[in-house]
């Protein structure tokens, strides 16, 4: 029976939450199917930079933009913190799973 999956936070270049996501998803999602993995039981199940609707003024005109609530983080929902964690040192930009000394600790 598969663990309950959790919210992990990955620390990533600020700047790159985006692209690191599709990276960091594409990555487990080709470990997933070299390891032939039930659907219920991936690496991740989904990872995610978390954002937000504001409103700023520009030259007088209120614009509508959208925020990233925490630069330089993702999110990665997984009941697999350790393969994540291994996975992640085959990507070739700079991430880091959070962690309280060598514990992985969710949100």
């Amino acid at each position: 029976m598969p663990r309950q999956p959790r919210w992990y936070v990955i620390q990533v270049q600020t700047g790159h939450e985006q692209l690191m996501c599709q990276l960091i998803q594409r990555v487990c999602e080709e470990a997933d199917r070299n390891s032939n993995r039930l659907q219920d039981d991936r690496i991740t199940d989904e990872v995610v930079a978390p954002s937000f609707q504001t409103r700023h003024k520009f030259h007088g005109e209120w614009k509508d933009i959208t925020k990233l609530l925490l630069p330089g983080y993702v999110i990665a929902v997984t009941s697999h913190p350790h393969e994540l964690h291994a996975l992640l040192r085959t990507v070739p930009d700079f991430t880091r799973v959070l962690t309280i000394g060598e514990t992985f600790v969710p949100l």
